[in-house]
């Protein structure tokens, strides 16, 4: 905190006022990143027609949120891999959860359209690809 807090030009009492501790920093950029890639992913499907289009542009808007936003991206992709007191966060943690369900969602759903359009084989199951292809 007290790099953050120089970095930021703020002393540290004016950072913890935004933030109690740094797991709750953390998860604020976390909610930000997730709420970027949730964009960029609901931008991306607006134009292409066929489900398989759509697939292949959420891929490229992956790509985008990965070299355009490096920092939020490690964020994360180490998410899960962070020992916070998830008693006290539990709220935080189901608030960055929620950008981050909607995009998987955005994918979700463009299997579907692709499944019905037949640009996608009807015999894959859209929840597990779409998490599959998230990974």
């Amino acid at each position: 905190m007290d790099d953050v807090a120089e970095e930021a030009e703020l002393s540290k009492g004016t950072l913890y006022l935004y933030f109690k501790s740094k797991e709750d920093l953390y998860l604020a950029i976390n909610l930000r990143g997730m709420k970027i890639l949730y964009d960029l992913f609901a931008d991306a499907i607006k134009i292409p027609k066929t489900g398989l289009e759509k697939v292949y542009a959420i891929g490229k808007a992956y790509m985008r949120f990965f070299t355009a936003y490096p920092d939020y991206y490690n964020a994360l992709m180490y998410f899960d891999s962070q020992d916070m007191k998830i008693e006290e966060l539990h709220s935080k943690i189901s608030e960055c959860n929620i950008p981050g369900q909607d995009a998987l969602e955005i994918l979700i759903e463009a299997l579907k359209i692709g499944i019905k359009d037949e640009t996608i084989r009807s015999d894959i199951e859209p929840v597990r690809t779409a998490a599959i292809l998230w990974g």
